[in-house]
C-alpha cells in the first residue's frame, strides 16, 4: 500500500471510530452506518459491523478513569477512540484480541 493509500484507510478509521464514539448512546435498535461499515450493538458496550469483519468495543483503564472504544478488524487491534481523538497502536500491539462476545441467558420463572 502506498503512503497516500494507508493515510486515506487511517483517516476513515479515525472518522469511522469518532462516529462510533458520538453515536455510542444511541437506541440499540438503530445501526450506526460509518465509512468502514455498518455497526449495530445490543448493549451499547460491543458493536459489531453487519459483514462480521468489524467489532468495536468500549473499555475502561486499569484505575477506571479512561475510557476508550477500541476498534479491531477480523479480531486484529486496529486503534482505540477516546476524547482525545484517534490513536494507532503502538507497534507489536497489535495481538491484543476483543472480548468475546456474551450473551445473557434469561432469568428462570419462579414456579
Amino acid at each position: 500500500m502506498t503512503t497516500r493509500t494507508q493515510d486515506i484507510a487511517q483517516d476513515l478509521l479515525r472518522l469511522s471510530a469518532q462516529k462510533l464514539w458520538a453515536e455510542r448512546a444511541n437506541p440499540v435498535s438503530m445501526p450506526t452506518g460509518t465509512w468502514i461499515a455498518c455497526f449495530r450493538t445490543e448493549d451499547h458496550v460491543t458493536w459489531r459491523s453487519t459483514d462480521g469483519a468489524w467489532q468495536a468495543q468500549v473499555e475502561r483503564s486499569g484505575n477506571g478513569r479512561h475510557v476508550s472504544l477500541a476498534l479491531f478488524c477480523r479480531e486484529v487491534y486496529v486503534g482505540r477512540f477516546d476524547h482525545c481523538g484517534w490513536h494507532t497502536p503502538r507497534p507489536g500491539n497489535r495481538t491484543r484480541r476483543p472480548r468475546p462476545l456474551v450473551r445473557s441467558l434469561p432469568l428462570p420463572l419462579a414456579s
